[in-house]
Formats: structure tokens, C-alpha cells, sequence
């Protein structure tokens, strides 16, 4: 037999961000702004993303990002890279974020 390989420790991160999305004016115009944003999410950083609240709201929407990796900074890399995507993605405002790795 060869030898035992090392067992590797996996982290689960958590980003909850509350959204503001000025220039919507309808619940179809809120859900294709959040759905281009999820989709290039996805893609870009291999991340499950939700809306988790704000379903009724027009400009609200609260998104959760789940994130797994193998060390807490590998997390808190990916934090900081979806922190700055979403600050720079024209059509929403960050009103509040929160971030827990467990």
C-alpha cells in the first residue's frame, strides 16, 4: 500500500451582501440586473450565489455566496475579489456586507 495521503482541512465561506439597484423600476428590471450579476459571478470566481431576501423590493435584493477552500486565506482572497466585483459592477450600490468562514 502507499502511503496515507495527508488529510486537508476544507473551509466553508459565507458573503452576504444587501444590494441597492437605483435604476430599477420593476421587479422583471430588478431580476435581469441581479441575474447578469449572478451569472458573471459564477463564472468568473466558481462560487454558489442566492437571493436570500428583499424578493418583493424593486431596488433591494440581499445575495449569499458560498465559497470553499482549503485554507481561510484562499477565502478571504476570494472575499476581497467579489467585495471589489460587486463595488465596481454599474447597476448596484453595496449597502451592507457580511462575511463568516466556518
Amino acid at each position: 500500500m502507499g502511503a496515507l495521503k495527508e488529510k486537508r482541512r476544507l473551509y466553508i465561506g459565507s458573503f452576504e451582501a444587501d444590494l441597492y439597484m437605483p435604476g430599477c423600476t420593476s421587479l422583471k428590471s430588478k431580476r435581469m440586473v441581479l441575474s447578469r450579476y449572478k451569472s458573471r459571478l459564477r463564472a468568473r470566481y466558481n462560487v454558489s450565489i442566492s437571493e436570500t431576501g428583499g424578493y418583493d423590493k424593486w431596488q433591494r435584493a440581499v445575495i449569499g455566496i458560498a465559497v470553499a477552500g482549503h485554507t481561510r486565506d484562499d477565502i478571504l482572497r476570494t472575499f476581497e475579489r467579489l467585495s471589489e466585483f460587486t463595488g465596481s459592477f454599474r447597476d448596484i450600490e453595496v449597502l451592507k456586507e457580511e462575511t463568516e468562514i466556518l
